[in-house]
């Protein structure tokens, strides 16, 4: 009889995805969770088939089961139909804290569409190469938050010097302007300072002309 949800379909060692028994469905031959939705179809199949077999393997790494594993009954027939109808579950919604990197080559891996997959196993190895250096990948669009972060990491001595030059400038440049505005300060108080003597000593030199106009009128 055939299983049901999450029970292993009409096939003993149905809840292995690498069992034999899955491994042959009408005239298709493989592995089910593994197989690309043309060959599921039994279409004609070129090195992108074996693209998104890659992609699955690591879909498998990430999430912990294989494709459709979570959305189907585990029985060839079931997960075939599941290869052609649609891609399966996100990676990215079974794992959140998934790298946004990493997912994107999963799912470019696996499109359901052949066109949208890596051309090439080389292809797809060249970008997991450039996941690896940290560099941008082509299998997907960044913000200009995440070029600018991507950026910072790549070049954190460089930042940070220049982090630390900016500071240094931006104490230097408010030293300075303390010291402007200190002598500013001191060069007001220093006319101040003359002027009041200057004022003492005209009060003097008034005060001793009108001593003197006095004598000489007495």
């Amino acid at each position: 009889g055939g299983g049901g949800g999450g029970g292993g379909g009409g096939a003993g060692g149905g809840d292995d995805p690498m069992s034999p028994e899955l491994t042959r469905a009408g005239s298709v031959v493989g592995t089910p969770c593994f197989i690309a939705p043309e060959q599921a179809a039994g279409a004609e199949i070129d090195e992108r088939a074996d693209v998104y077999a890659l992609g699955a393997i690591l879909y498998n790494l990430l999430v912990g089961h294989p494709p459709h594993w979570d959305s189907t009954e585990h029985s060839a027939e079931r997960l075939l139909d599941a290869a052609r109808r649609a891609p399966p579950t996100p990676p990215g919604q079974l794992v959140p804290r998934t790298p946004a990197d990493l997912r994107a080559i999963v799912e470019r891996a696996m499109a359901h569409d052949r066109e949208a997959r890596f051309a090439t196993a080389v292809q797809m190895a060249e970008e997991l190469r450039r996941l690896e250096a940290g560099q941008l990948l082509r299998s997907r669009e960044y913000s200009a938050g995440e070029r600018f972060v991507r950026w910072v990491r790549r070049h954190r001595a460089a930042v940070s010097v220049g982090s630390a030059a900016i500071v240094v400038v931006a104490i230097v440049g408010a030293i300075s302007v303390q010291q402007i505005v200190a002598r500013e300060r001191e060069t007001r108080r220093a006319l101040a300072e003359s002027q009041l003597e200057q004022g003492r000593q005209l009060l003097v030199d008034g005060e001793v002309r009108r001593r003197g106009a006095g004598r000489a009128a007495g």
